[in-house]
């Protein structure tokens, strides 16, 4: 008789929309948006081609947060400006690492005297085309989070017999969110 009575309750908890913890499904998860900066102004323009976005952790292993095609312009995360490369809701846990996959439509534009002209971008290792980002993002039940990895665009192309090569240098920047904690505990100290 106990274990049908469990039997309902689990059933009627699973109807309602709840987890077996009593809590709604939608509260086990947390939002995480994934942007890309990039802290230094370069001398050139790149267009790179991201496929996949994910993050790791312990508990949930890889989770995509998108895995469609976007191709961003370097002239849209440079000089203080940001882009959007995801945007999900994610089960809420402690993620350590973040990948980007790329594409093989890269390119970079670039000027020489009166010449310009667009060129190929290639990865140095056709193979690896991914990069692993150590983060540290504690996703929590019902809250916004954002990764901001800088893209440190001057130091990740070079150049050999006029080919370009790209070997994409990232890192989370953590300070700008050290920054707004900062803003927010100072505001509440004051009373407001």
């Amino acid at each position: 008789m106990l274990l049908f009575l469990a039997l309902i309750t689990v059933s009627t908890t699973q109807a309602n929309g709840l987890t077996p913890s009593g809590k709604p499904a939608a509260e086990t998860k947390g939002n995480l948006q994934v942007k890309i900066s990039d802290s230094k102004t370069n001398s050139f323009g790149i267009v790179i081609e991201i496929t996949k976005v994910e993050v790791y952790s312990e508990k949930t292993g890889w989770i995509a947060l998108n895995d469609y095609q976007q191709s961003i312009a370097s002239a849209g995360f440079t000089k203080g400006n940001e882009s959007l490369l995801a945007n999900a809701e994610i089960p809420a846990a402690a993620y350590s690492k973040l990948r980007l996959t790329f594409g093989t439509t890269n390119s970079i534009y670039t000027v020489n005297g009166s010449e310009s002209r667009t060129n190929r971008l290639s990865f140095a290792n056709n193979t690896d085309r991914f990069v692993e980002i150590g983060i540290n993002q504690d996703i929590r039940p019902g809250k916004n989070n954002t990764v901001m990895i800088d893209f440190d665009t001057s130091t990740s192309v070079s150049v050999s017999n006029d080919t370009y090569f790209i070997q994409p240098v990232m890192e989370e920047i953590q300070e700008r969110a050290v920054r707004v904690n900062e803003m927010v505990t100072a505001f509440a100290e004051k009373g407001n």
